[in-house]
């Protein structure tokens, strides 16, 4: 991305067209550009450090210095540990942009809470988890292979990656548009007739020999399952390519373990109840079982509406087995590709490990601390899921947290049942925010930070997902409006403060460089 900076406000952004790089090279911004410079400058940013006066929610508030700020913060944060112990308090955090989630979540280990909420249970851990306890890796992605390998066929799969395709998404539009013009099946698996508009993404010139992709009924098929039946439809495929012969049986014999299980499992149901079950008929499922299985290498591209249901883990390991017994796992053909993390030092050593061990021994994140332990694959993954909230504060269950810290998010809104999330959050004793503009939860909070935007506004480095073998930097370019602060740096601040800069640094850059 190019910024044009005049009299230290940003007049233009743009995406990297300039380089010469074909557009489908260019994983960050493809020259486009998704965010708009009006955010950067409007008027309701936050800009200074509050604190409320008057009751929650009222709407009083009080201008702090940084200093006053912190101190009141590590105050009540130190109180709250010595009275009830480190695990009352609660972190609540949102995706992740640069490094600050790493840096909350160093916070939580080194205060020594387990209690980390993270949007993972509806983005990213039930499909890390199937292609871990499938393939033995949770780095898989769809990417490469539509670069280099040229796919047959494209199932996308509950998901719409022009509307929601993200900084980090495994395929968007313009891969959609890539495989489209080197003459890719698309097949797309959604309830509703979501657009996919792939049009103008290129200054491709065979973009006029497009297939006229805008709405998912333009694909060469559309599957309309049954919300939540996606695990269902997927083991109908499943059954269609293993009692038809159409799995790739040197790949079954010299990488799996496992099928004759599976070639038993689906003798248990018939396609009529698949098609039952999930309202789409037993031909069509057929048909894009075969069009999936006889056309390598294909790609399954699916999005996070897979992890909206309570089976997800599962669904999702039905999508990833379906990959391969058809072979389309890391083959020199192409298919879905497991890439090797970055060289760096990996996200959950820096949260959970090195110095920070002897921390984790006095406070572990265990089943008997947290109020998630019924949530194994949670806690492996360094969070609690977020509706546990709420049923902690409002039912006592197991026991009641006393504060928050939120973090790149906005629970009121994104918390299941808003009223109820609005009910639980006055309960606690002590509530700090850190965002960028005013939302329904820094309205009832105690006191309000604000942050400087991961872009242009901050130095940073991107290191999430850490799916392309990359790091992104960030850098620093305008002055953020007013006081604001980097996340990165309120945490690591507010960590000395509360005596845990042993486990901090003198500054973020220090932190980068490691």
């Amino acid at each position: 991305m190019f910024a044009k900076i005049e009299g230290g406000e940003v007049v233009e952004l743009q995406g990297d067209t300039v380089t010469g790089l074909p557009y489908h090279f260019c994983p960050p911004s493809k020259g486009r550009i998704i965010v708009g410079k009006q955010g950067i400058r409007h008027p309701s940013r936050l800009k200074h450090p509050l604190i409320r006066e008057g009751e929650r929610g009222e709407g009083k508030w009080r201008r702090i210095s940084w200093d006053e700020a912190l101190d009141i913060i590590a105050k009540r944060l130190l109180e709250i540990k010595e009275r009830y112990g480190p695990e009352k308090l609660a972190i609540m955090l949102g995706e992740v942009k640069g490094t600050e989630f790493a840096f909350a979540q160093r916070f939580a280990t080194a205060y020594g809470t387990p209690n980390v909420f993270t949007p993972a249970n509806y983005c990213g851990v039930a499909t890390g988890m199937a292609s871990y306890y499938t393939f033995g890796d949770t780095h898989i992605l769809a990417r490469a292979p539509v670069y280099y390998y040229r796919p047959k066929v494209l199932l996308l799969w509950g998901t719409n990656y022009i509307d929601s395709g993200g900084s980090f998404n495994k395929l968007r539009g313009q891969d959609v548009h890539y495989a489209i013009l080197n003459g890719a099946k698309v097949v797309v698996i959604n309830p509703y007739n979501i657009i996919i508009d792939v049009e103008g993404l290129s200054p491709d010139p065979r973009e006029h020999k497009l297939k006229n992709l805008r709405r998912a009924s333009d694909a060469d098929y559309w599957l309309k399952p049954r919300p939540g039946s996606d695990g269902i439809l997927a083991l109908g495929m499943i059954k269609v390519i293993i009692e038809e012969g159409l799995y790739d049986q040197r790949f079954i014999d010299e990488w799996t373990v496992g099928f004759d299980r599976m070639r038993q499992e689906v003798t248990t149901f018939t396609m009529d109840d698949v098609e039952k079950w999930t309202w789409v008929p037993k031909d069509t499922i057929a048909e894009v079982a075969r069009l999936y299985a006889r056309n390598k290498p294909g790609v399954i591209a699916w999005g996070n509406a897979l992890e909206q249901t309570v089976t997800s883990l599962q669904t999702t390991r039905a999508i990833a087995i379906l990959r391969g017994i058809t072979g389309n796992v890391n083959t020199p053909d192409g298919g879905e590709t497991l890439y090797e993390p970055a060289p760096m030092e990996r996200p959950g050593h820096f949260m959970l490990g090195g110095e920070l061990k002897e921390v984790l021994q006095r406070y572990p994140r265990s089943p008997e601390r947290t109020i998630g332990g019924e949530f194994p694959l949670a806690l492996r993954n360094a969070y609690v899921p977020t509706q546990l909230f709420t049923r902690s504060m409002l039912e006592g269950r197991p026991y009641q947290l006393k504060a928050a810290l939120i973090m790149l998010s906005n629970p009121v809104a994104s918390y299941p049942n808003s009223a109820k999330v609005v009910e639980a959050l006055k309960k606690l004793e002590f509530i700090v925010t850190i965002d960028i503009f005013p939302t329904p939860t820094t309205e009832i909070s105690d006191v309000v930070l604000p942050a400087a935007t991961y872009l242009l506004e901050r130095d940073d480095i991107g290191y999430w997902p850490g799916w392309y073998g990359d790091v992104r930097v960030y850098p620093k370019l305008l002055d953020p409006p007013g006081e604001a602060w980097s996340d990165v740096r309120i945490i690591n601040e507010l960590a000395k403060r509360v005596g845990l800069e042993k486990y901090f640094f003198k500054d973020e850059y220090e932190a980068f460089d490691r």
